[in-house]
């Protein structure tokens, strides 16, 4: 599902879900991501979320939402990847 602009969110069912947790992978360059209405995303959110309202996807998403926010964090990994190289 896409819900902000250029972030995908990835989710396993709840019954399926052992131990709570998200994971990011943040793409080189975007790709198409769905099915019926591709967009193009760089970022991949995986959620294993027992409940819809949990309060760390919840903080995650707010942060995400706005384009500022997105752009802060994409500069800030990059800068963090080139420092790795």
């Amino acid at each position: 599902m896409v819900f902000l602009p250029n972030v995908a969110f990835v989710h396993a069912g709840p019954n399926r879900v052992i131990k709570e947790g998200i994971s990011l992978t943040v793409l080189d360059e975007q790709i198409e991501f769905g099915d019926l209405n591709p967009e193009r995303v760089d970022l991949i959110i995986v959620l294993a979320i027992k409940e819809v309202h949990n309060q760390d996807f919840m903080q995650l998403f707010h942060y995400l939402e706005t384009e500022t926010s997105r752009e802060q964090f994409l500069q800030k990994w990059n800068q963090r990847k080139d420092a790795a190289e």
